[in-house]
């Protein structure tokens, strides 16, 4: 055991005695050389955890929605923050970065967080012990309301008895060392004449994905199981390369006798590359435009609906030794890709096209909601009219570089355009925007892949860059400088007034504030005005 993770309120308590067992907690962990991993706020218990933990030269990891960090609770002095889009993405790297959970005190969030991690163990989808540190009684109800449940027949002994619970957090972590998952087969009662217990749960690989086997009467039963299982590690998926490597351990146990790929386009190149095989690895992409009928109908083409006809495609539907099957990925109006799968004739692939399709349903809406989450997640960082990234996300983006343990020195820029509020005034609010627009669209052509645009104010614009130095810096400034100047807009057939940057420059060094930074740059910048505008000016050292 390497890490744990502690779930605790953000508030004090009624009684001492809950600071007091945090304080001893944290110095139980920091002692063993574990990292410490909880939600990565600055108040509380949770707070007390964090400072006590690092006082004793222990490692604190803070996993934190960017909700919060702009309510201003993140802890400003981890070893490390990450920033996370949500609540449930924040649970699932919490249990990423963990061995084991321990809960103390806490709130309705604390709960949510413990029995999730509960149930997770108890579906398979990790095999991490949970304990809990009990304090004056307070779990006491809670445990009570558990037996309750085993009682009425909704928990089953085995998944109650995942719990531990103690008052001594040396004997707490000692236990949870120790533990080892439950052996329970199934958490759902089993059909009359089964043995619950039978049965072997095997490891995929290093990824934590669970595959059953050897439990089930029927490979119908076992199937079902198996896409059960796909489905709910699908919800989990943070990122498209989750989505295939849960894919990548479940389908070939879907498919045990097949030959299998799931293609995705290349875009711009107009070709569908294997995202993942299975069975014959050797399996090239191919052509969108070779006349596949699964790509052009966007419907399921099997090879018992005739050939294909396609030489160039490694599952041809010509062959009568096989039994083939492609079946697009899509959702709505979006075409994702296409999953392929073949079988042997006999049996082929009897009985069992359903559940390719539902596989491939259930992967096509995991991959568009994906999308979806990323585009709207974008959206919200992005301002609408220049394309630079807002307050919002630098906000959220400077806490990220100071908390980072491998944090370069930061080039800072701040760019004002000359004269903006005349053009306003003169042309329009429309015409200013149009300015905007063409001045964001250039500048972000010439962005590098170590630099960020953010719009700072109304006709303010902030480059960032990592790695970098202060001549660097300058000169980077005076390329955008120069570029912007170059701008020509026209608006109603008349030609605005010539644009131009005024830009402050600063360098941040690792460990100091980012905002004291942007303030010499700021300074900077207004120096560059008052010295006749159209240049670049370096903050005093």
């Amino acid at each position: 055991m390497n890490s744990v993770c502690v779930f605790l309120g953000s508030n004090m308590g009624a009684s001492p005695d809950f600071e007091r067992a945090a304080r001893s907690l944290a110095r139980e962990i920091a002692s063993r050389g574990l990292d410490l991993v909880y939600g990565g706020a600055g108040v509380g218990l949770m707070a007390v955890l964090a400072d006590e933990a690092m006082a004793h030269g222990g490692k604190v990891i803070g996993v934190m929605p960017a909700l919060l960090v702009d309510k201003e609770v993140a802890h400003p002095g981890l070893s490390r923050l990450e920033v996370v889009d949500d609540m449930q993405e924040r649970k699932v790297r919490m249990a990423e970065l963990s061995d084991a959970f321990i809960t103390m005190p806490g709130g309705l969030g604390t709960m949510d967080e413990f029995f999730e991690a509960l149930t997770w163990t108890q579906i398979g989808v990790h095999a991490k012990p949970s304990g809990i540190l009990e304090i004056n009684g307070y779990h006491k109800p809670l445990l009570e309301f558990l037996d309750n449940a085993v009682a009425q027949g909704f928990v089953r002994d085995v998944h109650r008895d995942m719990i531990v619970v103690h008052t001594d957090p040396g004997r707490l972590l000692d236990t949870l060392a120790a533990s080892k998952p439950p052996k329970a087969s199934k958490w759902i009662s089993p059909k009359p004449g089964a043995n619950p217990t039978s049965g072997t749960s095997k490891s995929s690989g290093s990824s934590g994905i669970r595959t059953t086997s050897g439990r089930y009467s029927t490979p119908a039963e076992r199937e079902l199981a198996t896409l059960t299982g796909m489905s709910q590690l699908l919800h989990t998926c943070r990122t498209e390369q989750d989505v295939f490597d849960v894919t990548s351990e479940y389908l070939p146990v879907l498919f045990p006798d097949a030959t299998g790929a799931l293609f995705l386009p290349d875009r711009g190149l107009g070709r569908l590359e294997s995202a993942f095989t299975w069975g014959d690895a050797s399996i090239p992409g191919f052509s969108t435009d070779t006349g596949c009928p699964a790509v052009g109908s966007n419907l399921p083409h099997s090879s018992e609906d005739g050939p294909c006809g396609l030489p160039s495609c490694a599952f041809a539907l010509g062959n009568t030794d096989h039994h083939a099957l492609c079946i697009p990925l899509s959702h709505g109006d979006e075409r994702i890709g296409l999953l392929a799968v073949s079988a042997p004739v006999p049996p082929g692939l009897k009985g069992r096209v359903g559940l390719a399709v539902v596989a491939a349903e259930n992967v096509a809406l995991t991959i568009s909601n994906l999308r979806l989450k990323f585009d709207l997640i974008e959206m919200s960082r992005r301002d609408r009219l220049t394309g630079f990234y807002n307050r919002h996300h630098l906000a959220q983006y400077l806490v990220e570089w100071s908390a980072g343990e491998d944090a370069q020195p930061l080039g800072v820029v701040l760019f004002d355009l000359d004269r903006f509020k005349a053009l306003n005034d003169t042309y329009g609010h429309l015409a200013g925007d149009k300015v905007l627009q063409a001045v964001g669209d250039r500048m972000l052509a010439l962005l590098q892949e170590n630099e960020d645009l953010f719009r700072y104010g109304g006709e303010e614009f902030l480059l960032l860059t990592q790695g970098t130095d202060l001549d660097s810096t300058v000169a980077r400034a005076e390329t955008f400088r120069a570029v912007v100047g170059d701008i020509r807009v026209e608006y109603k057939g008349q030609s605005l007034v010539h644009t131009t940057l005024s830009a402050g420059v600063a360098v941040c060094a690792p460990g100091r504030d980012p905002e004291s930074a942007l303030a010499d740059a700021d300074e900077a910048m207004y120096q560059a005005k008052r010295g006749g505008r159209n240049q670049v000016a370096v903050a005093k050292s």
